[in-house]
């Protein structure tokens, strides 16, 4: 029994190092094993680039018998890359990324035995998936590959050669329901020092769904971020000051984007928020100052508070209907020349578009209060069309607005004695609606292919 120890794991381990799998670095490691003969191990160790002989190796893996071990269950590639193998004990084990060739099928023959096929073709028979197995393998100082059995003894199967090394990984955190492990959160960038991040879907077998509270704070060298559809919530401050960040893809399975989680990351150009993505969170991308245009897709519905304040290259945004809230100052001071507003929107909130650029702005039918201040200081406003649903403009909500040339109401002159308003607005430049072509003297409006125009 003693010699029958190291089944598919000197193969298997040996192998992962020889075809490139990264899990061979200097820091402990867990592996997986099986029963396997010392004559086919060493002649397939050999293939891989084993160079001692048949004595050597047999020395190399003397050891105490583990007639209990634990044996392989499953065998996958996450999406991260890394290998994950599923011991009979359902202890999952990640053998680490690999490189080039990858385990493209595993199956159980006939005969009970483990056959893994890779991705270059080959078949790797691993022999019977009981018996002894191995806990873990690691790379110790000298270079040495060392396997640790299920019976705690430890086996220096020598230097490896072909390949193998450090795996850059980000850093990951456990998500707990009661005792169970359901999940992973990205915590931060761990060891990665490429400027393109793609979060994996999975790791270690299960799905990655958060990206934590600044796991990428202020990582000034990241250029592009893809967000797995498994991703459901992105936390407060996540790449907060990411200024070289340049492309945000967002999955489809994104629910809140957090407070301040795209803080001034300088470079964003463009953004299209998902539909699943309820909640887009206060400051989310304020002082994103290279964004130029914003869409949300239909099913947003929250927009918080100075969201996109401070986006001094905005040009246009795309509202869908599905948003019913746009918070406090959420386009405040922004170079916003042009936006598509929700049609149920019922408020424009306190200083939504003060300081904006935007040259003219229809708003939506169920609107019924503007905001103190919503429409302060915007030097290129030309037109507003107010419906006839608004009942209250608050003081100042439309003021020093030193372009402005009309103000579609959607109502009568009567109509608009009932608005409540404060003090400080420029109303002189009010204009009523008439479908046909009033008689009487004053400024009235009319609707031409769906475009506001003065009789």
């Amino acid at each position: 029994m003693k010699r029958r120890i190291l089944t598919l794991i000197i193969s298997a381990v040996t192998a992962a190092c020889a075809l490139g799998m990264t899990a061979c670095d200097k820091t402990p490691r867990e592996s997986w094993g099986t029963v396997y003969t010392v004559k086919a191990a060493y002649e397939r160790a050999t293939e891989l680039g084993y160079s001692g002989t048949l004595e050597e190796f047999i020395q190399s893996i003397s050891g105490e018998d583990g007639a209990d071990g634990v044996g392989i269950k499953s065998v996958y590639i996450d999406e991260n890359g890394d290998l994950i193998v599923t011991l009979t004990n359902d202890r999952l084990i990640n053998c680490g990324r690999i490189n080039g060739v990858g385990v493209k099928d595993t199956r159980i023959d006939d005969n009970g035995n483990l056959i893994v096929t890779l991705t270059d073709g080959k078949q790797i028979d691993c022999g019977k998936v009981t018996g002894a197995g191995i806990s873990s393998a690691f790379i110790n100082s000298d270079g040495n590959l060392i396997l640790v059995t299920t019976d705690n003894t430890q086996i220096n199967c020598g230097k490896v050669t072909g390949g193998g090394g450090y795996s850059e990984q980000l850093y990951y955190a456990e998500i707990r329901q009661a005792d169970s492990v359901t999940g992973y959160a990205v915590r931060g960038l761990g060891s990665v020092s490429s400027s393109v991040i793609e979060i994996p879907a999975q790791y270690r077998g299960l799905p990655v769904t958060v990206i934590g509270d600044s796991a990428f704070f202020n990582a000034k060298y990241i250029t592009s971020v893809t967000v797995p559809d498994s991703v459901t919530v992105i936390e407060e401050n996540a790449f907060w000051g990411c200024k070289s960040l340049k492309t945000v893809n967002l999955g489809g399975g994104v629910t809140a984007i957090g407070e301040g989680a795209f803080t001034s990351c300088e470079s964003l150009e463009t953004l299209t928020v998902p539909s699943n993505c309820k909640t887009v969170g206060v400051n989310a991308f304020a002082s994103c100052t290279a964004l130029k245009t914003v869409t949300f897709e239909d099913g947003v519905t929250d927009i918080g508070y100075s969201a996109f304040s401070g986006t001094l290259g905005l040009e246009s945004v795309v509202m869908a209907d599905s948003v019913t809230y746009c918070g406090t100052a959420a386009f405040m001071n922004s170079a916003l020349k042009e936006i598509r507003l929700s049609a149920n929107l019922t408020e424009i909130a306190d200083y939504t578009f003060s300081g904006s650029g935007l040259e003219r702005i229809v708003i939506g039918g169920k609107v019924e209060s503007i905001g103190y201040s919503a429409f302060y200081q915007m030097p290129l406003l030309k037109s507003v069309l107010l419906p006839k649903s608004v009942k209250t403009l608050a003081s100042y909500s439309l003021y020093k607005l030193e372009s402005l040339e009309v103000i579609y109401y959607e109502g009568s002159a009567e109509d608009w004695e009932k608005v409540d308003k404060g003090k400080g607005n420029e109303l002189s430049a009010v204009s009523f609606y008439s479908q046909t072509k009033p008689e009487t003297a004053g400024r009235f409006w009319h609707y031409v292919d769906g475009e506001a125009v003065s009789w």
